[in-house]
């Protein structure tokens, strides 16, 4: 029997859950053989029916982290390197093909204080609606848990893309964005991370009705995504039981902190009975994050920070003089002219500030996670050919790296991920679960600290 994404991908750890084989599988058979369900690791994943599969391999042929696809690179010259001469794009190793670069922020309905950070995301979706230039934008909002606290969703007016602002860390999938496009004619933007980005553009190689209907992405810069237990776990740090929440919220800005000091916010209940709990990134909420905690494992073998398939990328710009103040603010990394255009016409009516910026202070705002998503990977690559394992080579190869400290670093949040994640499952619906998960991360903290005292 021909090999499926469940076995390829999944059964391999290497699924990060965006959903887009489950979309292309009902999209190009109809037949329904995979779908999208809770995995054990805290992510959606494709379970396969291998009744109705009909071997045609359209679910690996659109995965963003099955090796063969065409890569980044290929996928991003094909789509921006244009044949119009006055704005070629620049092609950059680390943010793709891009015609421009600039930092900056939303002036108007409170987009800025609003969104997670400058507000640009939220107003180029608005406007790409209020212009007439899409029907329909899918992008992620909040849901009412406790089986999902988000979901994708195809907005159609400004208040409900406003309503959806804020970044979410959680996974969601977009199989039924995909079906969905694929089977009803209208014109389509998408916004999303760089696996769904990468997944639909593989898909419209496949799907001619998907290729003519998207016709704007747009994308997010990506630190890794995080499990269903991560934003579970913090419920538990709040107080609050995590299954009974029915909301919670990230990237909650207070004017009193520094911007990158956000907070969660989750509640249970309603009326009189409501229950609401919240926390700071500077009250342990940034050292899970930092050190790996409940990350989605499949994230360590993808390369792609920026969206580079996206027609424009929004990043958060928060250092000066490109923050402009703690008010938050963007990069904005444009490939697409059709973009180009509508920023350009915002800026003019002053609907937007706009700043062209270089390479560079982009670029460094990427460097912590350029360590995760190029060094590292290329020696992860690395230890797995030195296991006898074949590693799955997208852009980076395998490459050993003689930097001990980096190496510990990276072996110290792999156990951290794998502990955090095991245990939490394991005792989800325990009392004391969140007790054993930080009795687990202080485990592997003690017998790292042995290892170094034992090598001192």
């Amino acid at each position: 029997m021909m090999e499926t994404v469940y076995e390829r991908i999944v059964m391999q750890g290497r699924c990060v859950g965006c959903g887009t084989c489950a979309g292309a599988c009902m999209a190009a058979t109809g037949t329904g053989a995979l779908r999208m369900a809770w995995h054990d690791s805290g992510i959606p994943a494709p379970v396969l029916n291998a009744d109705v599969c009909v071997q045609c391999g359209t679910c690996l042929s659109v995965c963003p982290l099955c090796e063969g696809n065409d890569d980044t690179t290929t996928v991003g010259r094909s789509l921006f390197s244009l044949s119009e001469k006055e704005c070629a794009p620049v092609e950059d190793d680390l943010l793709g093909c891009y015609r421009s670069l600039h930092a900056g922020y939303s002036l108007v309905h409170k987009h800025r204080e609003n969104g997670a950070g400058g507000g640009l995301t939220t107003w180029f979706l608005e406007e790409l609606l209020a212009q007439g230039l899409v029907d329909r934008v899918a992008c992620v909002v909040p849901a009412k848990g406790p089986d999902t606290f988000f979901r994708f969703a195809l907005l159609d007016s400004a208040q409900a893309v406003r309503a959806a602002s804020r970044s979410a860390y959680y996974p969601v999938h977009a199989a039924d964005m995909l079906a969905e496009m694929a089977a009803h004619e209208a014109r389509y933007a998408l916004v999303g991370l760089p696996c769904v980005i990468r997944g639909f553009r593989l898909a419209a190689q496949h799907i001619p009705a998907l290729a003519s209907r998207l016709v704007m992405t747009v994308g997010l810069t990506c630190g890794q995504a995080r499990s269903r237990y991560f934003a579970e776990y913090l419920c538990l740090r709040c107080g609050l039981d995590a299954g009974a929440v029915d909301r919670v919220r990230f990237r909650i800005k207070d004017a009193q902190r520094h911007q990158l000091d956000h907070r969660f916010e989750c509640r249970s209940g309603a009326g009189k009975g409501a229950r609401q709990g919240q926390i700071y990134q500077t009250e342990g909420m940034g050292w899970l994050w930092g050190h790996d905690c409940f990350k989605v494992a499949g994230c360590n073998f993808c390369d792609d920070i920026t969206s580079e398939l996206a027609d424009v990328s929004f990043a958060d710009a928060v250092e000066e003089p490109h923050c402009h103040g703690n008010g938050g603010a963007n990069f904005v990394m444009v490939r697409s002219e059709a973009a180009g255009r509508l920023l350009a016409a915002g800026r003019d009516r002053g609907d937007i500030f706009l700043e062209d910026v270089t390479a560079e202070p982009v670029r460094k705002r990427m460097e912590g996670v350029e360590l995760i998503k190029r060094h590292d990977l290329r020696h992860r690559l690395h230890l797995m050919r030195e296991a006898g394992m074949e590693p799955p080579v997208l852009r980076q190869q395998p490459q050993r790296r003689d930097d001990a400290e980096k190496n510990e670093w990276m072996e110290l949040r792999d156990c951290l991920r794998q502990a955090t994640t095991s245990v939490y499952a394991a005792h989800r619906h325990a009392p004391d679960a969140g007790a054993r998960v930080e009795e687990a991360i202080q485990d592997v903290l003690a017998r790292r600290k042995q290892k170094d005292t034992r090598k001192a």
